[in-house]
């Protein structure tokens, strides 16, 4: 008894152009009804073939184009991922023997005060394995102090709060020790820009990579637009 030759993976599958070729052919040469129900089937296939992929499916791209991305930085080179019309940012420092630190945007960095996040979001930053921030962002400029806590910048006279844990941060933060998990750190950005940020699709992220002396890195391989500001 013949039996039935199962299909071969490994054979190459036809392009979208070939396939229109075929269904050129088909409708010219068949007027039969296996034409016609082989026309119908080459339809369904370029159709289907020029769907665009789901926001689902683009988010997973993204998180698998970003693990392989945090896999290639190097000790001192950096990558930040940012909302486009927004101040949220997951943000990554390659720190050699040490590992990797991550970093989210907190309400200290989130302007206008709208945008803030609740506490319920903060419960969700917890949730997600984030550490809480543990100091206020104050920096020296001159004589000044540049106080970055409010709804807009503002200068103070008073002196600079010294950083309680100079492990700490004033953004979320989590320090992840070698060998490092690249998957699940990727993973932890894009739930949090998913999640938290509520930022409905990869398409408006965009990133920055460099290095300690500013120099540049292009990572085409994220396919985001890259921000040069």
């Amino acid at each position: 008894m013949p039996t039935e030759k199962s299909p071969d993976r490994n054979e190459k599958q036809p392009t979208t152009k070939e396939l229109e070729h075929r269904l050129q052919n088909v409708t010219s040469e068949n007027e039969g009804e296996t034409g016609q129900i082989f026309a119908n089937a080459l339809v369904r296939e370029i159709h289907q073939r020029a769907l665009p992929a789901s926001t689902d499916d683009e988010w997973k791209r993204l998180t698998n184009d970003l693990a392989l991305c945090l896999a290639g930085l190097v000790e001192d080179e950096y990558l930040v991922l940012s909302y486009k019309r927004g101040n949220y940012y997951v943000q990554f420092a390659a720190q050699g023997q040490f590992g990797m630190r991550a970093e989210a945007a907190s309400n200290a960095y989130i302007v206008p005060a709208k945008a803030r996040l609740t506490t319920d979001d903060y419960v969700a930053m917890g949730k997600l394995s984030w550490q809480v921030p543990t100091d206020l962002p104050m920096q020296e400029s001159g004589r000044e102090v540049l106080d970055l806590t409010g709804d807009l910048p503002k200068l103070l006279t008073e002196v600079p709060v010294v950083m309680a844990d100079p492990d700490g941060s004033p953004n979320f933060f989590v320090d992840v020790p070698c060998p490092v998990d690249f998957g699940s750190l990727s993973e932890l950005a894009v739930r949090t820009f998913r999640e938290v940020y509520r930022v409905r699709h990869p398409g408006q992220l965009q990133y920055k990579a460099f290095s300690r002396n500013a120099a540049q890195i292009r990572l085409p391989t994220l396919r985001l637009k890259r921000d040069e500001t």
